[in-house]
């Protein structure tokens, strides 16, 4: 089911009409020529129920009036709205006639004036018994008090989450903006709610580090889904131990990040290239400077560069031993059993931008001239994290 919202307020540019009679236009072959920017939206969408909300000093008088409803119903609304005191069963009759005129049903909503944020949540909370859980919603925001709108935009986010609607698109018949030729054009604003979806997946990744939820945005903003998707599986085979898999699928689409120019796309182009070109190499954002390699078993193997290892700087108190050297053929002597070789908790530090765990592992390694032992560093296969048992997207 489709559902317009129109927000009602209390024009007083003309006396018999309330607002301003614009010619509104919609398409090239689309306009009219009405008061009230919301009966041209119903014209326009013809959506299956209107809702019309305002307060209780709403122009519901002229309103109605205007959509030729019943003189006796007129009277005592007349003298509500001027006393701000219009209650709903004021408004139940000229809501019927105004339904049967459209052949849609009409519901009025009234709404406190939003002064603080107890009154602002009370009108969300009225926006939420009145929509149902998959209904398509169109918000018009023409008239109304100027701080509506707002409200309208948080309404919007907040019964998509909350209740499960969907809003195709806000309306704003734009008066200040008639042209010489008596046009006054009509401005889609959905772009708006867009920003907030690429807001809240900027959240998501600093929460979950999935940059797999920017894939549907780009899509829409103009990549090719095919391209677009490539960061869904690049999360998935970070999230499941891949990194190599990841960098590769990070390395593929990464140009297209780079040349895409859609307009949300280009707004959070740098924010979103920061966030995912870790597959560049050593120092790439994040400052890691070692990278996942892999064996052939096909397990992973941290490989870090020479800058990554530091080398112990502490040898054994009590026998003075030297560590051991690779650029010697000679062996120097193995220490007493009782001094153990020291290491430096540092000496085989591994750090990958992904989710990884590099474990430290001993190899021993026989002196040419006694029986003893001594450990040296080395690297071990990555013992890789799995989060999810699942193929990937």
């Amino acid at each position: 089911m489709s559902t317009l919202i129109s927000f009602l307020g209390k024009g007083k540019a003309d006396p018999r009409t309330g607002y301003r009679t614009a010619n509104y236009r919609f398409d090239p072959g689309f306009s009219r020529n009405v008061p009230f920017f919301g009966m041209a939206l119903t014209d326009y969408l013809k959506p299956d129920r209107l809702i019309l909300v305002g307060t209780a000093g709403s122009m519901w008088d002229v309103f109605f009036e205007r959509e030729g409803a019943d003189d006796d119903a007129m009277l005592e609304l007349m003298a509500a709205v001027e006393a701000g005191g219009v209650d709903e069963r004021m408004l139940e009759l000229p809501r019927q006639q105004l339904g049967e005129q459209l052949g849609i049903p009409v519901d009025c909503l009234l709404i406190p004036y939003a002064r603080d944020a107890a009154e602002q949540a009370a009108i969300l909370r009225r926006l939420a018994e009145v929509v149902q859980p998959g209904e398509s919603l169109s918000i018009d925001v023409t008239h109304g008090f100027r701080h509506l709108p707002m409200l309208a935009m948080v309404a919007a986010r907040y019964l998509a989450r909350v209740v499960g609607v969907k809003v195709e698109e806000l309306y704003y018949g734009a008066l200040e903006m008639t042209a010489p030729d008596g046009e006054t054009p009509v401005l889609r604003l959905g772009g708006l709610l867009a920003m907030l979806d690429w807001v809240d997946a900027l959240a998501t990744y600093h929460k979950d580090g999935d940059y797999g939820v920017f894939a549907p945005l780009l899509a829409a903003d103009g990549m090719e889904k095919g391209r677009a998707d490539l960061l869904k599986r690049a999360a998935y085979f970070e999230r499941t131990g891949n990194p190599v898999r990841a960098r590769e699928t990070l390395g593929s689409v990464f140009p297209s990040v780079e040349a895409h120019s859609g307009a949300l796309g280009g707004l959070f182009a740098e924010t979103l290239k920061a966030r995912i070109n870790w597959f560049a190499g050593p120092g790439a954002t994040t400052g890691n400077s070692c990278s996942p390699t892999p064996t052939a078993n096909g397990r992973t193997t941290c490989a870090p560069p020479l800058s990554c290892t530091k080398p112990s700087s502490h040898a054994p108190a009590s026998s003075g031993a030297a560590m051991p050297t690779t650029s010697s053929k000679e062996r120097k002597p193995t220490p007493p059993p009782a001094a153990k070789a020291a290491r430096s908790p540092n000496s085989n530090t591994c750090a990958t931008a992904s989710r990884t765990v590099c474990a430290r592992a001993t190899t021993r390694t026989r002196a040419p001239s006694t029986t003893k032992t001594n450990c040296a560093p080395r690297s071990r296969p990555c013992a890789n994290i799995s989060f999810h048992n699942q193929d990937p997207p």
